[in-house]
């Protein structure tokens, strides 16, 4: 019986991690692909660069530009789309925006 071919072998180089382990958790603490890695880094470059100028007129026009994007891609409208630190905030966001009251339940499956 011949081994199995390793998960992923055709993309493992599209990021940093240990080529010994087969990483499987992208739930919690996933791993970030090295083009990604490089945009981020541009971008960190960008705001050092000029902070101010940054984080007032670039990142609010790139996150836009980026929910617009999302949303083509979706079928839903850019405007209506915003970006949370993570899923527990997202959450929260929206449950503390429901005009909850006595006796109204929350049923989650």
């Amino acid at each position: 019986m011949s081994e199995p071919p390793a998960l992923g072998r055709a993309i493992r180089h599209e990021w940093r991690l240990d080529p010994e382990v087969a990483f499987l958790n992208h739930g919690s603490f996933g791993a970030t692909p090295n083009a990604v890695l490089a945009v981020q880094d541009a971008l960190r470059d960008r705001l050092e660069t000029e902070p101010v100028q940054f984080m007032e007129n670039v990142l609010p026009a790139g996150l836009r530009g980026a929910a617009n994007d999302l949303g083509a891609f979706l079928g839903a409208r850019g405007e209506d789309l915003v970006f949370v630190d993570n899923a527990t905030t997202g959450i929260n966001t929206v449950l503390h925006a429901l005009d909850l009251g006595p006796g109204d339940e929350i049923v989650a499956a």
